[in-house]
């Protein structure tokens, strides 16, 4: 038996290219996040595709949070699978 999850309608690999060309870091957030920072999202996706009952699984701060809330719900739209959570991961980690 195959778990079908919700999935972004262009793929992974352009919704990992949205991610990293839309990801705002402030300077607040640059002083608040460690080398391991991700926020983990987890959503249902309605009729239209889009993401709702979004919930915070995994804080790293909250302006992180809110940053990566904004990019989910401004992001492209998901693949709807038979009342089925998504979970995703916005990597907030600062380069060495």
């Amino acid at each position: 038996m195959k778990v079908e999850e919700p999935e972004p309608v262009d793929g992974w690999y352009n919704y990992d290219t949205y991610i990293a060309n839309n990801i705002n870091i402030s300077d607040e957030i640059k002083t608040k996040t460690t080398a391991s920072s991700q926020v983990e999202l987890s959503f249902e996706v309605n009729k239209y595709g889009e993401p709702i009952n979004i919930k915070v699984d995994k804080s790293a701060c909250k302006e992180c949070d809110e940053e990566a809330i904004r990019l989910l719900k401004e992001g492209p739209k998901w693949k709807k699978k038979k009342n089925k959570r998504a979970k995703i991961a916005v990597d907030f980690s600062q380069p060495d």
